[in-house]
């Protein structure tokens, strides 16, 4: 039996990696499993013994590469945005798998290929995220905070999983008083890691300069539980804007 894993590398993550998928990739995600197990169903079928089966499996093939529509991927690898008006029939025409002799292994090759197109995308897109995450840092070091978030929110459209991300343009976004922006990327953070440290802090912090001292404390004792090797950094955290306040 022939059986169809995903690249892990491009599609998932380890559980140690304390990596979840955002809310809005579980549908594509919940598509790119249905195109595995179509996949998967179709090789089986190739490599039967049943010549009715192998010759319903190679059509199921043919057609699946035939209406293969034009796809687009985002920063995560797993969105999928269909043409469903255009059809490159000159492409079409000229895929060497278009044929009637379609074999399990070149179907394969097919998939794997696409598989590793994903990867290099992302793979290209984290770089980029990369060169825009260093000059942010430089530009948030220097105070210049509005050219930092600006920065940030490049290497955001590219790269929507990486929570240290958010929680540095969580951080700017608290020296520019944005407090409701910081609250926002504090739970986006909390989507990709719910045990940030920073991002428990920051959104703590973000409430405290709203007044809301409740839901401030909720975010400190959250802190705490999930981070209990942290106790002495969060109170010194907390003792640093109580001494900014005093200072103003």
């Amino acid at each position: 039996m022939v059986t169809v894993t995903q690249n892990k590398q491009a599609y998932i993550c380890r559980n140690n990696c304390n990596i979840r998928l955002l809310p809005e990739m579980d549908e594509e995600y919940d598509n790119f499993r249905q195109k595995v197990e179509e996949v998967s169903s179709i090789l089986n079928g190739m490599q039967s013994k049943d010549p009715a089966v192998v010759a319903k499996a190679t059509q199921k093939a043919d057609l699946f590469l035939q209406n293969k529509e034009k796809s687009t991927f985002n920063a995560d690898g797993l969105r999928v945005v269909t043409n469903k008006t255009i059809i490159n029939k000159k492409a079409f025409e000229s895929n060497p798998m278009h044929n009637d002799t379609t074999s399990p292994e070149a179907f394969m090759a097919y998939v794997e290929k696409d598989a590793e197109a994903r990867a290099a995308n992302k793979r290209e897109r984290k770089a980029i995220a990369e060169g825009y995450k260093k000059k942010a840092n430089e530009a948030f070091r220097t105070k210049d905070y509005e050219k930092a978030l600006d920065l940030y929110n490049k290497a955001i459209e590219q790269v929507k999983d990486s929570c240290l991300l958010y929680t540095n343009r969580a951080l700017t976004c608290l020296n520019l008083h944005l407090y409701s922006r910081v609250i926002s990327d504090c739970e986006w953070a909390h989507k990709v890691n719910e045990n940030s440290l920073k991002a428990w802090l920051y959104k703590a912090r973000a409430y405290h300069e709203m007044g809301e001292e409740g839901k401030a404390r909720d975010c400190l004792k959250e802190a705490e539980s999930r981070n209990p090797d942290s106790k002495t950094q969060i109170q010194e955290y907390v003792s640093l804007w109580e001494q900014q306040h005093e200072n103003k």
